[in-house]
């Protein structure tokens, strides 16, 4: 029995153990794991499409700190870019937010209110 326990706790677990959702909420939830990316994505959500630079000039980063921070949610799919004369301007996906916090609310969100109660009681 111990073995199995030990074999239990210490196999190590790839991404093709669980389910798309828990690796799509897994991937979405790194991305905003710093809070950088949180900073950006709530300048985003206030003013809708804007440029690099106009990111920098509003949170204390470097641009090229910005660039790696927008690159990784573009990577999870929580901003998307496109062109604007010259330059690119970046925006929120918002299909891809609301579904992250949707999954998140249904499947972290309700177990912990759920568990919650049951200490409460």
């Amino acid at each position: 029995m111990k073995y199995i326990l030990y074999f239990k706790y210490t196999m190590k677990l790839n991404r093709h153990h669980f389910s798309k959702m828990d690796n799509e909420l897994a991937d979405m939830a790194r991305a905003i794991a710093h809070p950088a990316r949180i900073a950006i994505l709530r300048l985003l959500l206030d003013v809708g499409k804007t440029q690099c630079g106009e990111i920098v000039d509003a949170i204390p980063l470097s641009q090229p700190a910005v660039s790696r921070h927008l690159h990784e949610l573009k990577k999870a799919g929580l901003v998307n870019d496109e062109p604007c004369g010259t330059r690119v301007c970046y925006y929120v996906d918002h299909d891809k937010v609301g579904l992250f916090c949707r999954i998140f609310s249904s499947n972290i969100g309700e177990r912990w209110r759920s568990s919650n109660s049951r200490v409460s009681a």
